[in-house]
């Protein structure tokens, strides 16, 4: 099947979304021109897959065209009025779930024509829906701030020299919009930076704690969350933070979407996360349980899936707690939880994992050779996990060819942020100087012990200090 705009952007319709372009396109825009609409009905006979073996250029132009000649320019000016028919839309679906959008289109609409009357009734029921919005998120700030600056043009443009308006809330109201949006935003570069190595730069952040230190936000609080999530990250070392942060989302949570409440969750979960990176083992139960409450809430579901990244965190988690059983019947209960596209993959890597914490090594070298690389992030596991399998058996060579190829992947690999390459780098480091140990070369082990409690930043560092201590106990 060829690639083509149209066809592109009709794969994703629902069936609602497909009768509804049908009705669409019998404006009079579009109910003269014929051909696009053969190849509308065309379309929504082939939808959902549109894999049918008819898609194609010359089947659809001869079912288009009937017996016309084939003409390739034709077919593509019918796909450019095509596409620019959807796009259209499109724009009209958002424009239709913007309710706000268009009532703020309208109250301008009525303020230009002098329609006082209207304008002020309008101007009600929009100030009665915003007060009784359901969240009080970064697109609810901006929504007030445009009723403000409406309402600041309103007043403006009937009396020019009062001095009595509502400026004052218009400036308020944006500074509270940007306030929120930098907080969201500088949270998101501040995490990344942390996962993937980003050049993105903070301006004005630091006068913006500033700023806000010490008020009293608990009347904003999407502000408060966003700035005790700024806190988590900027001040790791402070463990008050992250108590603050989950306290703070128990209490607001009911103020943002489900979506954003998600993410919110996760910059919780990513602090544990760092926590255990870094050598804080008594996360691993705290994450372990944070992970259960919002999986038995549903908090941890985006559009009914499961991350793949959350499944194999919990499954990671449920291996270091010893919980081997639960970690099983979670493998199988919540499988299907994952997208599609994803599960093989995922559930091959995850039961490798469950493999070798039980000892199944060449159960586990099996449903390794099932994991695809799909991006950076399972390659880095993939070859961890391999590393320890390969250690545990002792297979000297393969491991010394696999950790030369790891160290190759750790410093060419331009995806990989700092940090990664650091706690792989060290686990990889650590157990290059064990395995000379188990080969029978002087090594000092209380020494190698050391360095490790130092380090601390390292890739399963629970593994690594549990075969530190077989080798102690065989010195």
């Amino acid at each position: 099947m060829f690639r083509s705009k149209p066809i592109e952007i009709f794969r994703t319709l629902s069936s609602t979304e497909v009768r509804k372009l049908g009705d669409f396109l019998q404006a009079p825009t579009y109910a003269r021109h014929e051909p696009l609409q053969k190849l509308y009905a065309l379309l929504r006979k082939a939808h959902p897959s549109l894999e049918q073996s008819w898609i194609k250029r010359e089947h659809l132009f001869a079912r288009v065209f009937e017996n016309e000649p084939y003409a390739e320019k034709r077919l593509r000016y019918l796909f450019s009025d095509m596409a620019k028919a959807m796009e259209a839309f499109l724009i009209q679906l958002e424009f239709e779930a913007a309710d706000f959008q268009q009532d703020r289109l309208l109250l301008q609409a009525y303020r230009k024509r002098r329609l006082d009357k209207h304008y002020m009734s309008l101007h009600k029921r929009v100030a009665r829906q915003l007060e009784d919005h359901p969240y009080r998120n970064a697109t609810y700030l901006g929504m007030r701030f445009q009723f403000e600056k409406a309402s600041y043009e309103y007043e403006a443009s009937r009396r020019s020299h009062n001095l009595d308006t509502n400026l004052q809330q218009v400036v308020d109201r944006l500074d509270l919009w940007f306030l929120a949006n930098k907080l969201k935003f500088s949270c998101e570069i501040l995490n990344n930076r942390g996962v993937v190595k980003v050049e993105l730069q903070l301006f004005l952040l630091d006068e913006i704690l500033s700023y806000l230190k010490d008020r009293d936000l608990h009347r904003y609080p999407m502000i408060a969350v966003y700035l005790q999530v700024l806190l988590t990250l900027t001040e790791g070392d402070q463990p008050q933070h992250y108590r603050k942060l989950l306290e703070l989302l128990e209490q607001h949570r009911k103020h943002f979407p489900a979506s954003e409440v998600f993410d919110l969750y996760v910059y919780a979960k990513n602090y544990c996360i760092r926590n255990i990176n870094q050598g804080k083992v008594e996360y691993t139960r705290e994450l372990f349980d944070f992970y259960n409450i919002i999986l038995s809430e549903g908090i941890i579901f985006r559009d009914g899936h499961l991350t793949q990244w959350d499944f194999k965190n919990l499954v990671t988690l449920g291996l270091r707690l010893g919980e081997f059983d639960w970690t099983t019947d979670f493998l199988e209960r919540y499988r299907d939880k994952l997208r599609p596209t994803e599960r093989d993959n995922v559930v091959a890597y995850n039961r490798a994992n469950l493999a070798f914490h039980r000892g199944a090594y060449g159960e586990t070298l099996e449903l390794l050779q099932q994991v695809e690389f799909t991006d950076v992030y399972y390659h880095l596991d993939s070859k961890a996990l391999l590393l320890k399998t390969y250690y545990e058996t002792e297979e000297w060579e393969p491991l010394g060819a696999l950790i030369e190829a790891f160290k190759v992947f750790l410093k060419r690999n331009k995806q990989i942020s700092d940090y990664q390459s650091i706690v792989y780098g060290n686990l990889v480091r650590f157990t290059n100087t064990l395995i000379r140990f188990r080969r029978g070369r002087k090594v000092d082990l209380a020494k190698l012990r050391q360095n490790v409690e130092t380090t601390r930043q390292i890739a399963n560092i629970a593994w690594l200090r549990e075969k530190l201590d077989e080798a102690q106990a065989a010195s």
